[in-house]
Order: C-alpha cells, then structure tokens, then sequence
C-alpha cells in the first residue's frame, strides 16, 4: 500500500481541523476491512468512512446493551421463579402444620 505526500498532508488536515486521531484510526480500519483497495482515497472520503464506523460502534453499543437487558431479565425471572417455589413451600408446610379440622378441603 502506498501513502503519498499528499495523502498524509490530508490526514494532517483532518488533525488540524481538531478530529481526533483515535476516529481517524477507527475509521481507517473501516476502510481496511471494507474497501482495502480504496485506502489511497481515504482522505477524500473520510466522512463516510468516520460516518460507517460510528454505524458500527452504536450497533455494537446497542447490541451489548440488548444482551445486557436480557440477561437480566433472566437473571429477574429465575429469582421470580426461586421466590415462588419458597413461598408455595412455605405455605404447604404452614398448611400441613394446621388441625386437620381447620384445613379446607382441595
């Protein structure tokens, strides 16, 4: 691969006009796994390029957060489930304590 002059002038331009060097990278990498064979125009297109890796952290963001949601909903519904089991239980034994006389028949 072969970074002109140029090309690393406008890389130097992005840096100038305050974008920070860590979006310049991940975008870059975008454009690696994405179009390998453009990277010579990555200056040029550097907005699409910041605009697909933004894309991809927020869904990657948002996936995690989804998985996050679920597994605690899980996690809530097992509890739910324990809490249930205790009580139900709990009451058989509390029933099975009574006089036979006070139980009201199933």
């Amino acid at each position: 691969m072969f970074m002109s002059e140029r090309w690393l002038d406008e890389i130097r331009t992005l840096r100038r006009e305050g974008m920070p060097g860590q979006e310049i990278l991940q975008a870059f990498e975008v454009a690696l796994q994405n179009a390998p064979d453009k990277v010579g125009f990555f200056p040029q297109d550097f907005p699409r390029w910041r605009r697909i890796a933004l894309e991809a952290r927020h869904a990657a963001a948002a996936k995690q957060q989804q998985e996050e949601q679920s597994r605690q909903t899980h996690e809530r519904a097992q509890t739910d489930q324990h809490e249930l089991v205790a009580r139900r239980e709990e009451v058989l034994h509390l029933f099975a304590k009574m006089p036979r006389h006070l139980r009201v028949p199933a």
